[in-house]
């Protein structure tokens, strides 16, 4: 209470030094809005007997008159939340302001050496590929090779050339699989440091064609709000009919 006796909208923390603990915040708003939480009661006091249904125009009346004050006083109790709650917007928009700038240098020096660090383990998984590759096209090669070898060749060479051809089929198929591993698995390092360089493959899509985008393909992925979203602003926009949906006028009384 001010030294008129009037309601405050905030009263300030103690100042600095003051040996007072500083109020919880609930607490703190409880006390300086105790005639707002006096204003809701009394008017929910005066719903709990206004009329559930219109019939004489008496009724119209009281509850013309109880969607007005509630109104009214809803706009008064908003603009004082307001106003208590402007100290630590401001106070948060500080904070934010001076540590965004360090924020953003930290991102920028992040994601530019970010960059520079996937290229790099794209070229590593790349030449991997490519070597495991051509180690299983030239295990198949010798393989080919060792059975037509065995194809002329006497019985004890025979034996020699299919057991060489088969390490070289084992070959191949271990050259495959290092070939499909994880891009983790093939550029994996531990630097002089200790730190762990890896990799990991995600899968992105981007819409290259509106047009030609099916939106039914990605209606199981889409919120139902967002969908909602779409069709009021729709409605907004004069449509009047669209699949799926009803669409209809609605009359909602107005008081003044």
């Amino acid at each position: 209470m001010n030294t008129q006796g009037k309601m405050t909208d905030f009263t300030p923390p103690p100042p600095i030094g003051d040996n007072r603990p500083p109020r919880d915040l609930r607490e703190q708003l409880a006390e300086d809005r105790a005639q707002t939480r006096h204003d809701v009661e009394t008017l929910a006091a005066r719903a709990n007997v206004a009329p559930k249904k219109i019939t004489t125009p008496a009724d119209l009346d009281a509850v013309g008159a109880l969607v007005k004050d509630a109104r009214a006083l809803w706009k008064r109790t908003d603009g004082a939340r307001t106003i208590a709650k402007a100290p630590y917007l401001q106070a948060g928009n500080d904070v934010q302001s001076f540590f965004a700038v360090f924020l953003d240098r930290l991102k920028r020096i992040g994601d530019t050496f970010q960059a520079i660090g996937d290229d790099y383990q794209r070229e590593v998984d790349r030449a991997a590929r490519a070597k495991a590759q051509a180690a299983a096209d030239a295990a198949r090669a010798e393989e080919q090779r060792q059975r037509d070898l065995a194809a002329f060749t006497t019985p004890a060479e025979e034996v020699a050339a299919n057991t060489a051809a088969e390490a070289a089929s084992e070959a191949a198929y271990a050259a495959d699989l290092a070939g499909k591993a994880k891009a983790a698995d093939l550029v994996r390092t531990r630097t002089e440091s200790g730190v762990l360089a890896s990799a990991r493959t995600t899968w992105k899509g981007t819409i290259t064609d509106w047009d030609a985008l099916n939106i039914s393909d990605l209606k199981p992925y889409i919120k139902r709000e967002a969908i909602q979203s779409a069709l009021d602003q729709a409605i907004k926009m004069g449509i009047r009919k669209i699949n799926g949906t009803s669409i209809e006028q609605i009359t909602r009384a107005m008081f003044k």
